[in-house]
């Protein structure tokens, strides 16, 4: 980075939706701002305020005291001393440096509501589309999201239609008006369009896809879809799951990324695709999913996607306890190595719960004290030191516990 910086001045890195950012990105991007060397970087970030992890809202809390020259909470400067530790950077108080501009994006006026119906409806005359902002604007307030979602309904329920008798666009506003309401919620427009344009098939598809994280390759996607039998029909054949891939794209449920990659086109569409069961039946699919993939994927395939299978599986009622919990130390490990304590006592925790009598049998013993010490060691990193002694405190107080892992816990005390 610095050396882009020093080749194309200025950098500027643009990332959007930082509201899903985990731990560790969020304290590699700490790291990239608060770094004096690279004074060429300006960093861009958009983020949803209403959807925003505390870590994201630390991380900026954080920016803006340094750049007003005060020190922080204790939580913080621990913080910032364990960010300076793992990047090298040296002891440097970057608030001269540092300019922090922060923009809030809010709703449209009424009057960008009439100059997209204008644009959108290839008309010119402000008098005859004012009426049909300005119920558009009080039933979704302005809100882009919304107001898309809002006009493909109205499309959809022939409310809103082109007259091909007068060449032009026409509509009925006393029938929009009593047919609509309302509405803070966009997912429940989404869901009405969901519910009119897609089979039980594709519904189970979309369900599939759902489980798989934010992007999922094809591959992936036929895996579950060829097993899975969750709320869908008996077909499973590659022609049906093409087709229905290609149906999801062309309504603009599903992107598809290259060639063999998709997505959900936006996160409010895979909630509506979502609330359409009982979350237990998701809950029962989603751990069905983490399942398949644990017992079909290939030991490198494991270890590539082995955050999203120990996130379906970390609280599933397992079959075989030990099997899980070693899974959920994997994970742990893997998340502690690029610092995403956060994630990484989340899964030690959930793998110690993987065990009711762990300090029963060698096997149980060594799996326990591992998990206990690698949660520890993750809330140690997250400044959270009470409950890392706890943690510790628990191996030293086993008698089972040999003496060398007694040690390891005081080490970590220490």
């Amino acid at each position: 980075i610095r050396l882009a910086g020093a080749t194309f001045c200025p950098l500027v890195i643009f990332l959007d939706d930082l509201q899903w950012a985990d731990v560790s990105s969020v304290d590699l991007l700490k790291v990239l701002i608060s770094d004096e060397v690279n004074t060429n970087l300006m960093v861009i970030g958009s983020y949803r305020s209403n959807e925003v992890k505390d870590d994201l809202l630390e991380m900026l809390d954080d920016l803006r005291m340094r750049q007003n020259g005060t020190a922080g909470s204790k939580r913080q400067l621990l913080k910032r001393e364990e960010s300076r530790r793992l990047s090298g950077l040296p002891n440097q108080d970057v608030g001269t440096n540092l300019t922090l501009t922060e923009l809030s994006l809010g709703n449209l006026s009424v009057e960008c509501v009439q100059d997209l119906i204008m644009d959108l409806l290839s008309l010119e005359e402000e008098s005859i589309t004012m009426p049909l902002a300005q119920l558009l604007h009080r039933r979704t307030l302005g809100n882009p999201n919304f107001l898309k979602t809002f006009i493909t309904c109205l499309y959809d329920d022939k409310l809103l239609s082109f007259n091909m008798g007068k060449m032009k666009w026409t509509w009925d506003l006393s029938a929009i008006e009593k047919s609509s309401s309302a509405t803070d919620n966009v997912v429940d427009l989404t869901r009405r369009g969901i519910q009119k344009n897609t089979s039980e098939e594709m519904h189970h598809l979309l369900l599939c896809v759902a489980c798989l994280g934010n992007i999922c390759g094809l591959e992936h996607i036929r895996m579950i879809w060829m097993k899975s039998s969750v709320g869908g029909g008996a077909d499973r054949s590659e022609a049906l799951l093409q087709e229905l891939l290609d149906k999801s794209v062309e309504q603009m449920f599903l992107e598809r990324i290259g060639q063999s990659q998709f997505r959900y086109s936006h996160d409010a569409v895979k909630e509506a695709v979502i609330s359409l069961i009982p979350k237990t039946n998701f809950d029962t699919l989603l751990q069905k999913v983490g399942g398949i993939l644990f017992e079909e994927l290939s030991e490198e395939e494991l270890e590539a996607m082995l955050f999203l299978v120990a996130d379906l599986l970390h609280a599933s009622d397992s079959k075989d306890p030990i099997k899980l919990a070693k899974l959920l130390l994997r994970a742990a490990h893997k998340a502690k190595g690029v610092s995403a304590y956060s994630s990484a006592s989340f899964y030690a925790i959930h793998g110690i719960k993987q065990l009711p009598q762990m300090w029963e049998g060698d096997e149980n013993i060594q799996l326990a004290v591992r998990l206990h010490s690698i949660a520890a060691e993750a809330e140690r990193g997250l400044g959270n030191l009470p409950q890392a002694k706890l943690l510790c405190e628990t191996i030293i107080g086993q008698s089972q516990v040999s003496v060398f892992d007694k040690l390891q816990a005081h080490k970590i005390l220490i």
